[in-house]
């Protein structure tokens, strides 16, 4: 699949955009703290990014898909990289400052509510639906692998050249995404909807297919938990591994990369191994092992304890974020597939809530009692989701 021109262009530009992500969130909330002492703040350049997933995904989607979706896609990187081009123009005239890190945060917010759900549905038609778990793999390979370089690019960047080292990063790979994805053929049948559909009918049209498929309401339920039990996790290991273990920010960093290694060579494994009628008891296991691996890394007495819970939830979020796709791409209806992508997307916008109840767990009863607590609200969650839709349970691949 990655020497097909179509879909490997795809992969590639998601690539760039995973670097640039998981860099940004690092280092614009690396720069509030610097910049304000505010933990406030920093919280705030989190919620800026997270608040378009919940509020506006679906919409800006059913406007994006009104015309082709490869000029669309085109249109939003070239959008990104030009609001960082002009903010690094600002950061050397006279500093940007945290309302420009809002506002970039803001806008990559947006961004992503267009860019997860567009280019993945397009990357799972042009590369075939009957391969979308080994695409889905190559994505979260992907994505595994630049959470570990995007920190690492995070923290050097705010350290050695600053925000104007930031901007200058994603107005490069912005730009070369744009450039990237125009290069594709334009000749999917699926790449244009008639403009003469109104917005609010496609999602309207989306939703209704959700509310008919319980297989779908239950992906998007799973997925809610998913980012407000077990997301929640990102703010609350390094105070662990500090505080617990007495490890350095080196350390922390080598002992928190497990997991997403862990995650990558499942990754890799899942997409070539997995068979299709496994995908539902992936997605439904997965949730479930990563946050009883959160749990077992909080109870950790040892460095060797932590770092083999750590790669139990890798395994588990290896699984989690396949399903999370393939789930939507196969069981939605052909037209509406982008839409309902667009609507589990909007599901991740719930995050914030769950750094919100680890942040008054953690000043009440301290990072480890908090991580404890979440985890088992989790393990409770992802059950009663199993219970209610047994469709989750099923031998077979998913419909579509």
């Amino acid at each position: 699949m990655i020497r097909e021109p179509g879909p490997a262009r795809l992969w590639l530009a998601g690539l760039m955009v995973s670097i640039m992500r998981w860099l940004e969130m690092l280092a614009f909330g690396l720069y509030a703290l610097s910049a304000t002492g505010s933990p406030l703040l920093v919280a705030l350049t989190v919620l800026c990014r997270m608040t378009p997933l919940l509020l506006a995904s679906p919409l800006l989607l059913a406007l994006a898909e009104r015309g082709d979706r490869r000029l669309a896609l085109v249109r939003a990187f070239a959008a990104m990289s030009l609001v960082f081009g002009a903010l690094l123009v600002l950061e050397l005239s006279r500093g940007a400052g945290i309302g420009a890190v809002l506002l970039a945060s803001l806008a990559g917010g947006l961004f992503w509510a267009i860019e997860f759900p567009l280019r993945r549905t397009m990357l799972a038609e042009l590369g075939g639906l009957g391969r979308v778990g080994a695409s889905m793999g190559l994505e979260i390979f992907a994505n595994q692998v630049t959470r570990v370089l995007g920190a690492v690019l995070g923290g050097a960047g705010v350290a050695w050249l600053g925000l104007a080292g930031v901007f200058a990063t994603g107005l490069l790979l912005y730009g070369l995404g744009a450039a990237v994805i125009l290069r594709i053929p334009a000749r999917s049948p699926r790449s244009a909807i008639s403009a003469a559909v109104h917005p609010l009918a496609r999602l309207r049209e989306g939703m209704r297919a959700v509310r008919r498929n319980g297989l779908l309401l239950a992906t998007i339920a799973i997925s809610a938990a998913f980012n407000l039990f077990a997301f929640p996790y990102v703010a609350l290991a390094p105070v662990i591994a500090e505080r617990r273990h007495g490890l350095t920010a080196a350390g922390t960093g080598l002992l928190l990369a497990c997991e997403p290694l862990a995650a990558t060579l499942a990754a890799l494994l899942f997409a070539r191994l997995l068979p299709d009628r496994l995908f539902r008891l992936s997605y439904a296991l997965g949730p479930l092992l990563f946050v009883s691996g959160t749990a077992l890394f909080a109870l950790a007495g040892s460095l060797g304890a932590a770092a083999a819970a750590l790669a139990l939830a890798g395994l588990g979020m290896a699984g989690f974020t396949i399903g999370q796709m393939v789930l939507p791409l196969r069981a939605a209806p052909p037209e509406l597939r982008a839409q309902v992508v667009g609507l589990v997307t909007s599901s991740i916008g719930v995050a914030p809530l769950g750094l919100l109840q680890a942040g008054l767990l953690a000043e009440a009863y301290g990072a480890f009692l908090a991580q404890l607590v979440i985890s088992c609200g989790g393990i409770f969650a992802f059950l009663l989701v199993l219970l209610r839709w047994p469709e989750l349970r099923q031998l077979r691949p998913p419909e579509g």
